[in-house]
């Protein structure tokens, strides 16, 4: 096998010899300092760019590194000429290297604590706080005070977690109803009591706009974001959702729609009832049944129809986070989204999903302190932004 690591330090493994090989250095603690060793010397090669070294060189280098480890290694009759040099060489090198892997963990450990600290202190979701914005173009925060005003067409009681709109429906169909439009902004989120009685959970970074009246004929609002909808069933008054160049048609039911700009995906999730979806892109028109959900992915096109677990999205609304086979990209995009700050990582992580249920109102840290140890990554602050290492 020591042939092989010297074979994959220059490169020249196949995939299956690769394979083998991290299989075995994997197996015991000796395995892994000798492929560490191997690795250190072809370091030393690297800044003389010369890989490809001899077979007699290859020699002197493992009764170095066994004299280094304290290991026996049976005695070959090898050349002397230029092993002096070679081992204080490779010694020199090793100590250089390894300093620098000391100085390197010394200075992450203190950029951690300062993240550390930041994070603490900083991070925490907003909480239940959004604006409307009315037809009129008006702007009323949401979620300081209670309060009660009624404008135009429709009254709005404001009860500091949730806004209630009341109105009286229009006997007549308008082809350019007057919108009126709630937003949440990046961590926060709101509840809001449409005029039919319909109930809507605004998640973090989303708005739903709807009239200052809903006609006789039919009901229709737009989605930005995402949102859990209960609808009131009325077979004779439809609902219809547009979001994202998407038209969901509700049946009276309970389902949840995640649409937002920075996810590879659009989802459609129905808990009870019944809902169908249109889409440019689609063949026919999909009908969802209750505990399954329609994903379709922006980048390929493709429409995807499985089950999931109901409580995933009625978590949000009971103050909690719940991941279910996620990856770690994933669940950073929706602490950004939650705690209002940038996060970046490498993409290494995707390979391991992340399940875990965890309060949303504590701020980002115990979850980060979680993901640290499910992932064992380093993070740090640069500027405003989280980075993962």
């Amino acid at each position: 096998m020591l042939e092989t690591i010297f074979k994959y330090c220059e490169g020249k493994c196949t995939e299956k010899e690769k394979e083998l090989l991290l299989q075995w250095v994997e197996e015991t603690g000796p395995n892994k300092r000798i492929f560490a060793e191997i690795k250190n010397f072809y370091a030393e090669r690297s800044y003389k760019k010369a890989f490809k070294i001899t077979k007699e060189e290859k020699e002197r280098t493992l009764a170095v590194i066994y004299d280094k480890l304290g290991w026996h290694r049976p005695e070959k009759r090898v050349s002397n000429i230029g092993f002096t040099k070679l081992a204080i060489s490779s010694l020199v090198i090793m100590l250089l290297v390894g300093g620098y892997f000391v100085v390197r963990e010394v200075v992450y450990i203190k950029k951690e604590k300062e993240a550390t600290l930041f994070l603490s202190e900083n991070i925490k979701s907003i909480g239940a706080k959004a604006k409307i914005t009315l037809s009129s173009g008006e702007v009323i925060d949401l979620g300081k005070s209670i309060k009660k005003i009624k404008k135009n067409n429709i009254s709005i009681s404001d009860n500091g977690s949730g806004v209630v709109i009341s109105g009286t429906e229009n006997k007549s169909a308008e082809s350019n109803p007057k919108l009126n439009t709630v937003s949440t902004e990046k961590g926060g989120f709101y509840s809001v009591s449409l005029s039919d009685g319909t109930e809507v959970w605004l998640n973090s970074k989303s708005s739903i706009s709807f009239p200052d009246k809903f006609n006789k004929k039919e009901r229709h609002v737009s989605l930005k974001g995402e949102a859990l909808f209960n609808v009131k069933h009325d077979s004779e008054w439809p609902f219809y959702i547009d979001v994202n160049g998407f038209d969901v048609k509700v049946m009276g039911t309970e389902f949840n729609i995640m649409a937002y700009d920075n996810e590879p995906e659009f989802r459609l999730s129905l808990l009870t009832g019944s809902v169908s979806l249109k889409g440019k892109d689609f063949d026919k028109e999909i009908t969802l049944t209750p505990n399954y959900e329609v994903c379709y992915n922006y980048k390929t096109g493709k429409t995807t129809e499985r089950k999931f677990y109901p409580y995933l999205y009625r978590a949000s609304v009971d103050g909690y986070f719940l991941f279910c086979d996620e990856t770690l990209a994933s669940v950073l995009r929706k602490l950004s989204r939650w705690y209002n700050i940038p996060v970046t990582a490498p993409n290494s992580y995707d390979n391991r999903l992340f399940n875990g249920k965890i309060s949303n109102s504590q701020g980002i840290m115990p979850i980060m302190s979680i993901l640290k140890l499910s992932y064992d990554f380093r993070y740090f602050m640069q500027g405003d932004t989280l980075v993962i290492k």
